[in-house]
Formats: structure tokens, C-alpha cells, sequence
């Protein structure tokens, strides 16, 4: 009997003393467009305005480092595949990428850009930074955005965290959009 108590207890301990790891939240997209793997750790939020489709943050307010994927809808008429999608803009003026930076922070500063890929598909990347404030605190953000096309919809990918910690969290960052899975529609 000492034995089996001992056993349990010993049991006890090791399920407390080493806590067990949550498994990774995975989202699917309510239009069925992709499915991300965010780790336990981060916040998903559940609203969502007509071109957001997901958010979730590493801390308890948005604010700080989070991920945000965007869906927009390109005109039925145009057709292009990820590849010229990209090409528009690796081929393209450099206003174009300014204009990806201005959408990321007002007059935003352009850090690097590049071809990317996304799910194995051609995409674009570009990491821009701004000034941001929060609760009447003036801060320097940097985003790191991926973008690329499914059917006719621009799939944009962001990462926003404050400037100084951004290089730190990349790799987290990185596997996160490893996760994505693009799913075209049928």
C-alpha cells in the first residue's frame, strides 16, 4: 500500500512539477481562403471586419506583437497568377513598395522588400516601420508583411512588433506563416 501511495505521489509530482505544453490553436478561415497554427501562448481574437480575417497577439493586448492576415478581393476581370502578382511588384517601380510601406504606417519608412513564398507559392515580402501610439505613448513599430494571390484575392500576412524586438521574434514569425495552408476555392 505504501508503495502505491508513493507511486501516486510520485506520479502527483511530475505532472505539476513539469507543466504540460498546450497545443497550438489552429484557425480556419470562416470562407474557407487558409488555416494558420498560432502556439497556445498567443490571444486569437474573434472580430473581424469585412477585409480582416484573423488577429492574434502574443500578449494580452493587440497592440504590442501580433499577426493579422487580410483578404481583399481583386476585380473578377483581372487574371493573374501568384507569380505575376508578385512580379508586378519585383518588376514593378519602386512606388509600388513605398505604397505597400504607407499602408502599413503613414509615410512609413521602407526597410527591405523581396520575393517571398507562401505555401510553397510565388509571394512578396516587405518589412516597413512607423510610429505608432498607444494610450498616448509614441512608439517605433516594425512590420514584417508577406503578400500573395489565391483566385483572384490578395492574401496579406503581417507581422507587427515594436522595432527593437522584431529581429528577436522572427523565427517564431517565420514559423507561423509556415503554417499557413492556402486553400483555393473549388
Amino acid at each position: 500500500m505504501k508503495i502505491l501511495f508513493g507511486l501516486v505521489l510520485s506520479l502527483l509530482f511530475a505532472f505539476t512539477a513539469f507543466p504540460q505544453t498546450a497545443a497550438p490553436t489552429v484557425f480556419n478561415d470562416p470562407q474557407g481562403v487558409f488555416s494558420i497554427t498560432v502556439p497556445a501562448t498567443w490571444r486569437v481574437k474573434k472580430t473581424f471586419n469585412e477585409g480582416l480575417r484573423f488577429e492574434a497577439s502574443r500578449g494580452a493586448d493587440l497592440a504590442f506583437e501580433y499577426i493579422a492576415i487580410a483578404v481583399n478581393t481583386l476585380p473578377a476581370d483581372t487574371k493573374l497568377t501568384p507569380t505575376a502578382y508578385a512580379n508586378v511588384f519585383l518588376q514593378g517601380k519602386p512606388e509600388y513598395w513605398q505604397t505597400l510601406a504607407d499602408a502599413a504606417y503613414p509615410g512609413g519608412k521602407l526597410i527591405s522588400k523581396g520575393a517571398a513564398k507562401v505555401n510553397q507559392q510565388d509571394a512578396i515580402f516587405i518589412i516597413a516601420e512607423g510610429t505608432v501610439e498607444f494610450n498616448n505613448l509614441k512608439s517605433t513599430e516594425r512590420t514584417y508583411s508577406v503578400q500573395t494571390l489565391v483566385q483572384n484575392e490578395v492574401i496579406g500576412i503581417s507581422f507587427s512588433a515594436p522595432a527593437n524586438r522584431m529581429q528577436a521574434l522572427l523565427p517564431e514569425y517565420e514559423k507561423i506563416v509556415a503554417s499557413i495552408v492556402l486553400k483555393p476555392r473549388k
